[in-house]
Order: C-alpha cells, then sequence, then structure tokens
C-alpha cells in the first residue's frame, strides 16, 4: 500500500467513551462523516474489537492527497527560496519551538 500519510494500516477511531476522548472523538465524527460520503475515506471495523473502525484513504482520497502534497512542495520551494541551507535549518528549529509553546498551552 502506498504510503498516503497514515500509518500502514490507516486509523483506528472507537465508538467508545472512554476517558478524556470522548470530546475529541465527537469533533472528529461530522468530518469523518463527510470524507466518508464524498467517497474520499474508507473504514472498516477492527477485526480485533469490533467498536473501533480502521480508518483509510480511498483512491479518490490518495489523489487529493497527493495533489496537496505537490501545492505543498511547490510553495515550500517559493517560500525558502533565496535562505541558505543553515538559515533554512535556523528557521525550521525556531518554528518548532514556536510549535512547541502553542502545544503547550493547549
Amino acid at each position: 500500500m502506498e504510503n498516503d500519510g497514515l500509518p500502514e494500516r490507516g486509523l483506528r477511531f472507537s465508538h467508545g467513551s472512554a476517558g478524556g476522548h470522548a470530546a475529541r472523538q465527537a469533533q472528529l465524527t461530522r468530518p469523518i462523516t463527510a470524507l466518508r460520503e464524498r467517497g474520499l475515506l474508507q473504514g472498516e471495523a477492527d477485526a480485533a474489537d469490533r467498536r473501533n473502525t480502521c480508518l483509510s484513504l480511498t483512491d479518490a482520497g490518495r489523489a487529493i492527497q497527493q495533489k496537496i502534497n505537490r501545492q505543498a512542495e511547490a510553495l515550500n520551494t517559493q517560500a525558502m527560496q533565496g535562505l541558505s541551507a543553515e538559515q533554512q535549518q535556523t528557521l525550521h528549529s525556531l518554528l518548532l519551538q514556536v510549535k512547541t509553546n502553542l502545544d503547550d498551552c493547549a
């Protein structure tokens, strides 16, 4: 299976409400349903735990993901134009630190 950005077996989505995950799962249900209705995402019951659904991209979903990846690569190339490798590495490190700072707020 071609790497579509998801783990080899796709993502697991639990229908249970254990712990603090219930609110997060509720937030995911609507977009997952919409993607499935548009034929971009498919789900199969997890053989090991039928309360879980293993999600993966369909061929149409992978085609869109590949298009987005190409556009992102072109945008990254444009954004880094004129920066040396050292400057790019410094920028990357700084942005990772900003992300960490913001993650700590959540």
